[in-house]
């Protein structure tokens, strides 16, 4: 689960980099850490059974800014 959690936050950095570059948004670690828990909460409709519980444990603890 570290690759997929790996992927997300990087994905998610990619995404603020493209909003700040086309669309003149200003970055946050605010904005960053909202759109990785919304990535990666989809990710439980994918992941097999025995994940599922890592995905809602680590998404509950994530410790948002």
């Amino acid at each position: 689960m570290f690759m997929e959690i790996l992927l997300y936050a990087s994905c998610s950095l990619w995404k603020e980099r493209n909003n700040k570059h086309f669309r003149g948004i200003a970055p946050s670690i605010s904005s960053w850490a909202t759109r990785f828990r919304e990535d990666f909460s989809l990710l439980i409709y994918r992941a097999k059974e025995r994940h599922r519980g890592f995905i809602t444990s680590f998404l509950e603890n994530f410790v948002h800014p």
